[in-house]
């Protein structure tokens, strides 16, 4: 694991990044207990959380009231909330209460903590120290297409941080290795004007990915997509992105 990822044990299992704490922010993912078992911090039937129970010892594990917590409906898109003291848990019971059609939420709240959830996809925190205001994207290939980076980035610049002084914490997710696409994605691009997002590698006749699960072989004229460099080519330039590694489930608190 990336030695600016700290492994915390608690209620779940975390894995913190250690940038972020310095600057007085906590940013974490989740991972499993070491036995493959993983937290069900998602939604399930009827749109309801999946296991309540999980969704407080998360936030035991992060140090705040389960009512804290901030979940959005994450729709693959590019659209940003900006979240105060009012919406305050929602989405903690269902779904259906949570932020609305946002793939990316921001905060100068110190009153929420912000959740974002993911099996394959990267989860992106930002934040500016000094302007006390943080951010948590959820960030696959379609929102990476719709420029939920850089449309994060300038809503936190509208809550008075300075995109220069943003640091980011880029969680884990799907490697190149596995992750192989079709035309539609290798053609999708951030909306014009947003920032130019290179992310796609051709693969020859013997060409390897490599991951930290190991390669495997591509298909002649396979395309790969590397959703994490896509992701960190969309954020602001000042510091490199810190990555956790890892597979599985991740979740996000801000």
């Amino acid at each position: 694991m990336n030695a600016r990822w700290t492994l915390c044990n608690g209620p779940i299992r975390l894995r913190v990044a250690e940038s972020a704490r310095r600057d007085g922010v906590l940013v974490a993912v989740t991972c499993g207990d070491g036995a493959g078992s993983m937290p069900d911090l998602g939604f399930g039937e009827g749109d309801a959380a999946a296991s309540p129970k999980d969704r407080r010892r998360l936030a035991d594990a992060v140090g705040v009231e389960p009512g804290r917590l901030v979940f959005m409906q994450q729709v693959h898109g590019g659209q940003v909330a900006a979240v105060d003291a009012s919406r305050a848990g929602a989405g903690l019971h269902c779904r259906g209460d949570a932020v609305s059609a946002a793939d990316a939420m921001t905060t100068a709240s110190a009153a929420v903590a912000l959740v974002a959830l993911s099996a394959d996809c990267p989860l992106v925190a930002l934040w500016d120290a000094r302007a006390r205001t943080v951010a948590v994207a959820h960030a696959g290939w379609r929102g990476l297409a719709a420029g939920v980076l850089p449309h994060t980035v300038a809503a936190l610049v509208g809550l008075g941080a300075d995109a220069g002084r943003m640091a980011a914490a880029v969680g884990p997710a799907i490697g190149p290795c596995c992750y192989e696409v079709g035309r539609d994605v290798a053609r999708a691009r951030p909306p014009a004007g947003n920032v130019p997002a290179p992310g796609l590698a051709r693969g020859g006749a013997a060409s390897v990915a490599r991951g930290g699960s190991g390669g495997r072989p591509h298909r002649r004229r396979a395309v790969v997509y590397d959703v994490l460099a896509r992701s960190a080519a969309q954020l602001p330039p000042r510091r490199s992105p810190r990555r956790a590694t890892g597979h599985g489930r991740a979740t996000s608190a801000v």
